[in-house]
């Protein structure tokens, strides 16, 4: 396996964490904010 597949999946695993996390960040923001509001 070369060094090139390996940062490519590298890569590819950080976007897809980097979108999970904000997804997650927008959920709990969200959360916040209606308990705020009650």
């Amino acid at each position: 396996m070369s060094g090139g597949r390996l940062s490519e999946i590298l890569f590819l695993l950080f976007i897809v964490f980097s979108v999970i996390f904000f997804f997650l960040k927008r959920k709990i923001n969200r959360k916040n904010l209606k308990y705020q509001n009650a």
